[in-house]
């Protein structure tokens, strides 16, 4: 199974209360254009006897960063991702503001792979429980005579969520033959609430 395509990036509001993954507001974020992640992990800690290793406590999880990039990124997914705040309007035109009130919130976030099984084309759910955007920068060319396509990059922290076993990656055993399948799967994980 190899991936050929990414689509679908979805965020909700995260919550960890009561050692409890729960998701609010879920909405999608972009056009998938690209992902890619860099996991850090701690070194592994090893015990030597008789002039070699004897034991060994692996190394785990602790954090990790993605590279995201979205066609457009909506007011709306925006005002979720970066926790903004504060409006002014100025004559008909509301302004959204990224001022000292902009904290980004914990997010859940999700999206679909494209995958290729012996031929056949599969989806695949991916889901990372906690993570939080940072403010992204923008840039903006002008238009020649081809069209130079431009997208909204994003990027942002990988965390342990806060529930029990502290999970910061959901991938699910089985691939589905749709694309729709997949996605409703990733919004389903990430609309869990504390009455489940």
């Amino acid at each position: 199974m190899v991936t050929i395509g990414y689509s679908k990036p979805y965020v909700a509001l995260y919550s960890g209360e009561g050692g409890k993954d729960t998701y609010t507001g879920g909405m999608a974020l972009g056009g998938g254009v690209s992902y890619s992640d860099s996991i850090d992990v701690a070194d592994d800690n090893n015990f030597y006897a008789d002039n070699m290793i004897n034991e060994s406590e692996r190394g785990v999880f602790t954090g990790g960063s993605a590279d995201i990039s979205v066609n457009f990124l909506s007011q709306a997914a925006a005002k979720m991702i970066l926790g903004l705040k504060s409006t002014t309007s100025v004559g008909d035109t509301q302004w959204n503001l990224y001022d000292d009130e902009s904290t980004p919130p914990d997010i859940g976030y999700g999206h679909v792979k494209k995958v290729m099984d012996n031929g056949d084309i599969k989806w695949v759910p991916f889901v990372l429980p906690r993570v939080k955007f940072n403010l992204p920068a923008e840039s903006a060319e002008t238009q020649e005579d081809s069209i130079n396509w431009q997208v909204q990059e994003l990027s942002l922290t990988i965390m342990r969520s806060l529930n029990g076993t502290h999970p910061w990656r959901a991938i699910t055993n089985e691939v589905y033959d749709t694309e729709a399948e997949a996605y409703e799967a990733v919004t389903e994980y990430l609309s869990q609430s504390a009455s489940e």
